[in-house]
């Protein structure tokens, strides 16, 4: 009879029930009134044991909550580039079910760039730090990202477009 208590103390699984492979868990689930002492000691033990670990991981996972959420501070242009992935989506599903809108047609194999183009846009913005930026300085920037030689006459055109596509209910109508 010593046999199962010292096994208790040490925080053993007794013999009998290490033979029914159930897991530990659902053993101490099924026990919530033991009768046999050396039980009694096991549940009490892997309880205890239970309640520090959740204790410890409840303060390590706040504390990496609290640093994540501190770190999270994203940049403007990371927001931009999150932004535009969205507008990017919005106008493929706006173009692929068009159903007769001329202009939508006209945009066709060209989503890509006018996303492109707006990101373009707000990054020149930024650079601008609050006057509206020129359409030479949208054309460098867009030039840059996509290493194409661009005039400020085509970025000219290409903000009207994006004008259009900010006033269109469906497409890009209520993005910030």
């Amino acid at each position: 009879m010593d046999e199962p208590a010292s096994e208790v103390e040490n925080g053993a699984l007794p013999l009998i029930w290490r033979k029914n492979r159930i897991p530990e868990k659902h053993l101490i689930a099924r026990l919530k009134n033991p009768t046999h002492p050396a039980v009694q000691k096991y549940v009490e033990v892997r309880k205890k044991q239970a309640e520090k670990k959740r204790r410890k991981s409840n303060e390590n996972g706040n504390e990496k909550k609290r640093d994540s959420r501190a770190n999270y501070k994203l940049s403007p242009e990371h927001e931009i580039a999150q932004e535009a992935g969205r507008r990017l989506k919005a106008l493929i599903r706006a173009v692929k079910w068009r159903y007769g809108d001329k202009f939508l047609e006209q945009l066709a194999g060209r989503e890509e760039e006018l996303t492109l183009f707006w990101q373009s846009m707000r990054l020149a913005a930024l650079q601008t730090s609050g006057r509206a930026p020129s359409d030479h300085e949208i054309a460098t920037k867009f030039s840059e990202l996509s290493r194409k030689t661009y005039t400020r006459h085509q970025a000219r055109a290409r903000r009207g477009i994006v004008e259009k596509l900010q006033q269109r209910a469906g497409i890009w109508l209520g993005m910030s």
